[in-house]
């Protein structure tokens, strides 16, 4: 399996963008979407990362740039956005 170059910010490469990528989860204390044991933010990001490599990978993608990530203070806890462009080398 080919490894996805992430930036979070511009390649020196020429490229085609293929699709904007966005994952989000909610953190509670109480459940999140990898399971029900609280994770660290580091961890979360992490996991989070590796599902847009993923998706990057079914696209037959080279990179993601780009990348952002935000955290947003809610009610019952945190919401992480992670945003990036997938991209294929010309």
């Amino acid at each position: 399996m080919s490894e996805i170059i992430v930036s979070t910010g511009e390649m020196n490469r020429e490229y085609d963008i293929l699709k904007i990528l966005h994952i989000s989860h909610s953190k509670s204390m109480n459940q999140n979407k990898f399971g029900t044991q609280y994770l660290s933010d580091d961890k979360i990001f992490d996991l989070l990362l590796a599902e847009l490599k993923k998706e990057a990978l079914t696209l037959k993608a080279d990179a993601i740039v780009h990348l952002k990530l935000e955290i947003v203070s809610e009610s019952i806890g945190l919401r992480f956005f992670l945003y990036g462009t997938c991209v294929k080398f010309k």
